[in-house]
């Protein structure tokens, strides 16, 4: 099946409408990711937000791609891994960069 950038975004976006599908890895509290930003500003870029870039179709099978959205005057930037099942995001996998004091 062929999966254009405007259906992976709109697919993203229902995905991300339930926080339950959103895993962080490393596993972060949800007041502050590692300095970054807040947990409510990453589920708002991925709620809101666009793809920046090309998706790419990873090793696994699952669409790697960047996403962006900008509030309060800030760009905020999400690296962003979608398993699909069929033409539906099942899980939304965010990679957090923490950074060793």
């Amino acid at each position: 099946m062929r999966v254009t950038e405007k259906s992976l975004l709109r697919c993203i976006r229902d995905a991300a409408k339930s926080s339950a599908n959103v895993v962080f890895l490393p596993e972060l509290n949800k007041r502050s990711m590692a300095g970054m930003m807040t947990f409510q500003q990453a589920m708002s870029c991925l709620r809101a937000g666009d793809i920046v870039g090309k998706p790419v179709l990873n090793e696994h099978g699952h669409w790697a791609l960047q996403m962006q959205r900008l509030a309060a005057n800030h760009l905020f930037t999400l690296r962003v891994i979608a398993e699909c099942e069929g033409p539906h995001v099942k899980r939304i996998i965010v990679p957090v960069k923490v950074e060793s004091p």
